[in-house]
């Protein structure tokens, strides 16, 4: 489950949260509006429960984004915009 990012919209940080509900290995990444990946803020295992990762988005132009959680069980996206 990939929960909505906080704040949205946001300037130079904004937080990203999700729950695995077992141990897996996933890819966390910012996808721009064609689909094209932007940047990978994380690619490794996690274990179980909630996540939090403070994302700080120096180098990303601002404009409308996607956050794309990929596990084996599947894929999740959420809108955000960074101004």
């Amino acid at each position: 489950m990939l929960y909505q990012n906080y704040p949205n919209p946001f300037t130079s940080v904004t937080h990203i949260s999700f729950y695995l509900s077992r141990a897996d290995r996933i890819k966390l990444s910012v996808v721009d509006i064609h689909g094209r990946e932007v940047e990978v803020i994380y690619h490794g295992f996690k274990g179980p429960g909630a996540h939090i990762i403070e994302y700080h988005p120096d180098k990303l132009p601002h404009g409308l984004y996607y956050c794309k959680l990929e596990t084996p069980s599947g894929v999740i996206t959420r809108k955000m915009v960074k101004l």
